[in-house]
């Protein structure tokens, strides 16, 4: 929900597909959106909890946004095939797919879906709230010290610079 309410901060629509937590209207999950989102920034956050034909809804979305986050993938009901299909035939949306791993590097609920995503992100799950970080594992090609404060809900370091070395036509 953090994800979705720094799009909304930067006013671009982001469609959010909530599976987790009992439900759209279970008390976890509209803590959640009242703990990490904000009244204005809701504005931009059109939340969804059950997609009846999962595949047919993602391929409308983009008429509306430019993100998609769904959390978990795997409650979503769709092949790697199709997940690729919709990132391929829709460059320019920003597909956000959630998925808890074990300790081990298995994925929760069984979870067998293989896509090659271009970011990784690990959210630690320390004792102290204080000292839960996200930070990218994967960000193809692109800087891997960034490192988000769950808890203060913002960037903690100074990301690398980098300048383009070619100019996008």
């Amino acid at each position: 929900m953090q994800i979705a309410n720094s799009f909304g901060e930067a006013e671009i629509p982001v469609a959010y597909i909530d599976y987790e937590q009992g439900g759209i209207e279970s008390k976890d999950t509209l803590d959640s959106i009242n703990r990490n989102t904000t009244d204005k920034r809701r504005q931009y956050i059109p939340i969804k909890g059950y997609l009846e034909k999962p595949f047919e809804e993602l391929h409308d979305f983009y008429k509306i946004v430019k993100v998609i986050i769904a959390d978990s993938v795997s409650d979503l009901k769709i092949t790697a095939y199709q997940l690729n299909y919709l990132r391929t035939t829709y460059p320019k949306i920003i597909w956000c797919f959630i998925s808890q791993v074990k300790e081990n590097g298995a994925m929760y609920g069984g979870n067998k879906m293989a896509h090659n995503p271009t970011s990784v992100i690990h959210c630690s799950s320390h004792p102290d709230p204080k000292e839960r970080f996200a930070t990218l594992e994967k960000n193809r090609g692109n800087d891997l010290t960034l490192k988000y404060s769950m808890y203060y809900k913002k960037v903690v370091n100074e990301p690398k610079k980098r300048k383009l070395s070619f100019k996008v036509k």
